[in-house]
């Protein structure tokens, strides 16, 4: 497959620029008349938050577009990790409800479908993941629409990471450390897969959800999520080979290892305004060592030391919280805003 992105700003007109973009990738060829479109928002917080979820004001306009094309159109997402809150939650708190009755398409939580457990090789073993039947057997095409962000535990997170929440067990983070592979055998199961990614705001500092939203404006859209990354990184200021599921996609064949590799519509440096980085606190960095490790997910979620550690990292988060409230952390900057 030849990767294809196109990258532009939506600031003035982004349905007409979601079109030229779509042209772009040829979008007519991956998703044929009448086919099933399920589509993948980030919806990783109960309510819409710039520059951590998908705005619904994205999602009504990809619906309106993708419409002319198939009436079959289906979003969904799973139930929060950890079980945190049920899908239903962040579909009211990005009016999804509302969204998709006025469209007439349909609001799926994944977690309420029946599962099918994927085999995941794993070196030497192999582990399983569930994912929603329907998501396996029903769609031809899917549809992603990440929000580029820093991540505290993965560096990184953007279009590949954005099918973790396929996974519908809302303790999917037991998962975490074969999480690359993982990864890439979901995106291999539900392809073939458009990328269009709501860069309005990019998430710098603290992501996914705690970090600063810089306003950018501009959208990527391609025919690949590894492809996306690549071009979403080299705007941010990043190199995809920081990134371990990165380097494991590009080995895999699921990601190109050079801009040279991808065809683009024009040079994704035009758009790179600033460098975004990772700041990660005390708690962030417990987190990020026991992502890869399956004995200390097992300690930290499925062992009689679960309840009280827990109970110590929801105290640190608070206090973390209160103090970048009392430091007057700012949530949204201009992308020329200088960085401190």
């Amino acid at each position: 497959m030849k990767y294809k992105v196109w990258t532009g700003k939506t600031d003035r007109d982004r349905e007409t620029s979601i079109r030229e973009g779509l042209d772009y990738i040829g979008w007519h060829d991956i998703i044929q008349k009448n086919a099933r479109v399920f589509m993948k928002p980030n919806l990783t917080y109960p309510e819409y938050k710039p520059g951590a979820t998908t705005s619904p004001d994205f999602i009504d306009t990809v619906i309106k577009i993708i419409k002319e094309r198939t009436p079959y159109i289906t979003i969904g997402e799973s139930d929060g990790g950890n079980r945190s809150y049920t899908a239903e939650v962040p579909f009211k708190g990005h009016n999804l409800y509302e969204i998709t009755k006025k469209h007439g398409v349909e609001l799926l939580n994944l977690s309420r479908d029946s599962w099918k457990m994927i085999p995941v090789k794993d070196r030497f073993i192999t582990l399983h993941i569930p994912l929603s039947t329907r998501m396996l057997e029903e769609f031809d095409v899917t549809i992603n629409m990440p929000v580029p962000k820093m991540h505290f535990v993965v560096g990184y997170t953007g279009a590949i990471k954005n099918h973790w929440g396929l996974i519908p067990d809302t303790m999917r983070l037991r998962n975490h450390f074969f999480f690359s592979r993982a990864i890439l055998e979901i995106i291999r199961l539900t392809s073939p897969e458009i990328v269009i990614t709501d860069g309005t705001y990019f998430m710098d500092r603290n992501g996914p959800i705690r970090g600063d939203a810089i306003e950018m404006n501009i959208t990527v859209i391609a025919n690949s999520p590894g492809a996306a990354d690549v071009v979403l990184n080299h705007i941010m200021g990043l190199n995809p080979s920081q990134f371990i599921y990165m380097r494991y996609a590009v080995k895999k064949g699921m990601a190109p290892g050079i801009l040279d590799e991808i065809e683009l519509n024009t040079d994704p440096g035009q758009f790179h305004c600033r460098k975004f980085s990772l700041n990660r606190s005390f708690m962030d960095w417990f987190a990020t060592a026991g992502f890869y490790s399956k004995w200390m997910t097992r300690v930290v979620y499925d062992s009689p030391l679960a309840e009280p550690i827990h109970k110590i990292i929801r105290s640190f988060r608070k206090k973390e919280h209160v103090t970048s409230l009392l430091e007057n952390d700012i949530r949204i900057r201009s992308c020329s805003e200088n960085q401190q």
